[in-house]
């Protein structure tokens, strides 16, 4: 457990609590719900589930770039080696 709160407290952002952050967020959604269908505070409870859903949204987006950045970092590595020797080759060429 001291292992997990020591990784948590570490200064930056760390990919392994994105789960916990949709879990989370997605509770708020059913708490926020359920709220406003016993009629308690209800456009307030459908503004802040927008907002959990912009979030989730979001989470989402950010795991999509991610590993599409990762996809390119270990194909690019590659994929720049031939388009260097292309573009040499065709400077030759010129």
């Amino acid at each position: 457990m001291s292992g997990m709160l020591t990784h948590i407290m570490e200064p930056g952002s760390s990919f392994k609590l994105i789960p916990f952050v949709r879990v989370i967020a997605f509770c708020l959604i059913c708490i926020c719900l359920s709220l406003a269908y016993h009629d308690i505070a209800r456009i307030h409870m459908f503004v802040m589930c927008g907002l959990a859903l912009g979030l989730l949204a979001s989470v989402q987006w950010l795991m999509h770039l991610i590993k599409e950045g990762e996809g390119e970092r270990g194909e690019g590595e590659g994929a720049a080696s031939n388009k260097g020797e292309a573009k040499t080759q065709q400077l030759k060429s010129d």
